[in-house]
């Protein structure tokens, strides 16, 4: 974590005028807060879904109003999930990454487990006491979105990463199907959810009348590891490596629990173990949440109606 004394007065200004930005155009879904005394450490929640929602709908999407005709809530890999996360940024943001941990336990390729104590964000396979690039339990890989910032050798070529182009990405990847299968095992951090995906996918992919789905360890079978059928049934005595074990099943229940989870009673208004306590939500029947509804939407009718006439 980064105090607010070790930030100089520039990256003090610099993440300041960033979370300023954000308020004015920010991802649809994703609601931030600075941390008191720490302007360098943000919470945040993210509402998992495709589309875009009015600040109405997404007032009926939290407290279980039925949504406009059209859009549905529940589209996206994994919607409707509700995900608490928090940003740390290094005194140097944007050339070095920032640390984005989540303090929902969510299967996804990006995400080290909770349980999981560290997982290295270096090309090597190896973990070191110094390795400052380990990624903590809940914490979110960045490599391959943002190669830039872990690249040695000067051959990544971009420029400043904004926090808004940061969320984007972020929520893309739990939102966008395309984005989970361009990941190269190489850069994930729970490689036991790449493997359980990509035998999703495959599956998938199957139904619809196409073929398998290859990964980088070979074939991906639609029913287990990929034995040749000379072997038949078979006793295999080789240890098998994890993209052959049989991932199928895996990942829609470790999904679906993560995501029922997340959006529990408990993990909403309180008491989860270990839950950020900085962004809330109130409790309220349907009832009242209608009203909230109606009353926002009558503010956002009456601010649009005096920007109107102020532009006659």
């Amino acid at each position: 974590m980064m105090h607010l004394s070790h930030l100089s007065s520039f990256s003090r200004q610099n993440l300041l005028l960033e979370f300023a930005s954000l308020k004015h155009a920010r991802p649809d879904g994703v609601y931030l807060s600075l941390s008191p005394g720490d302007v360098a450490l943000w919470s945040g929640v993210m509402f998992v879904r495709k589309g875009n929602l009015s600040p109405r709908a997404e007032l009926g999407r939290v407290m279980g109003i039925q949504p406009l005709i059209g859009i549905s809530f529940d589209s996206g890999p994994y919607a409707p999930a509700l995900l608490r996360f928090q940003i740390s940024f290094p005194p140097d943001f944007p050339r070095s990454a920032p640390l984005l941990t989540f303090s929902t336990d969510v299967f996804h390729p990006l995400l080290t487990p909770l349980t999981t104590y560290t997982y290295s964000a270096r090309d090597t396979d190896t973990v070191s006491s110094g390795d400052t690039e380990r990624l903590p339990p809940g914490g979110f890989s960045l490599r391959y979105g943002f190669p830039q910032w872990y690249d040695r050798t000067g051959s990544a070529e971009a420029g400043p990463v904004t926090v808004y182009e940061l969320l984007r990405y972020v929520q893309s990847a739990f939102t966008d199907e395309s984005v989970l299968d361009s990941l190269p095992l190489d850069c994930v951090a729970n490689p036991s959810a790449y493997h359980a995906w990509r035998t999703h996918h495959a599956q998938q992919e199957h139904q619809d009348g196409g073929m398998e789905k290859y990964t980088q360890t070979g074939a991906v079978s639609l029913h287990g590891s990929p034995q040749s059928k000379e072997m038949g049934n078979a006793e295999v005595t080789r240890v098998r490596r994890p993209g052959e074990w049989n991932w199928e099943g895996v990942w829609e229940e470790r999904v679906r629990k993560g995501i029922q989870t997340s959006v529990s009673d408990v993990a909403l208004f309180g008491g989860a173990s270990g839950q950020d306590d900085i962004i809330r939500f109130s409790e309220v029947d349907v009832e009242t949440a209608a009203k909230l509804s109606e009353d926002i939407q009558r503010l956002l009718d009456f601010t649009k109606a005096g920007m109107a006439i102020q532009t006659e």
